[in-house]
């Protein structure tokens, strides 16, 4: 393992518990704003998704496998994005948010610095994927990516404002 392995895996870990969280999250606006239904919910799928592919990581860092130039979040920020999203999903199991609520909060997290490091990964060219495992999770991923770009334009399409 690699000598800031226990520090990676805090970060891989947290990155996980917040991928899980937004899908929470997502789920929950699904039931309070059921005409947008469908569309939390895929993102919620997604997310949940994203987690399993971030537990990956995790197994290749075990193995020692991991590559030294994956795109890792910053500790603090991604614990305090877990407990604002724990907050939310609190209140609104209690509270029904308008729609413009629940899309502006989604897509301040998609656009927030604990989000941004999946994005990233996700987008990283094939000549800088020294090891092969880039392109194995974005294949994975597919086309379950940029969620603040499809927020944005599921806003306009349905002129919420």
């Amino acid at each position: 393992m690699q000598e800031n392995s226990k520090e990676i895996m805090s970060i891989l870990e947290e990155s996980m518990t917040l991928e899980i969280n937004i899908g929470r999250l997502y789920m929950c606006f699904a039931d309070k704003v059921p005409i947008d239904y469908n569309f939390w919910n895929q993102l919620a799928e997604e997310e949940i998704t994203h987690s399993s592919l971030v537990n990956v990581g995790i197994d290749f860092l075990k193995i020692g496998d991991f590559p030294n130039n994956w795109p890792i979040g910053d500790l603090d920020d991604l614990v305090k994005t877990n407990r604002d999203i724990l907050s939310l999903i609190t209140n609104y199991q209690r509270n029904i948010p308008s729609r413009k609520e629940a899309l502006e909060i989604a897509l301040r997290l998609e656009q927030s610095a604990a989000e941004k490091h999946y994005q990233t990964l996700m987008n990283i060219p094939p000549e800088h994927d020294y090891s092969g495992v880039f392109k194995i999770f974005q294949e994975l991923n597919g086309a379950d990516k940029n969620h603040a770009e499809r927020i944005e334009r599921y806003i306009a399409h349905n002129r919420i404002v």
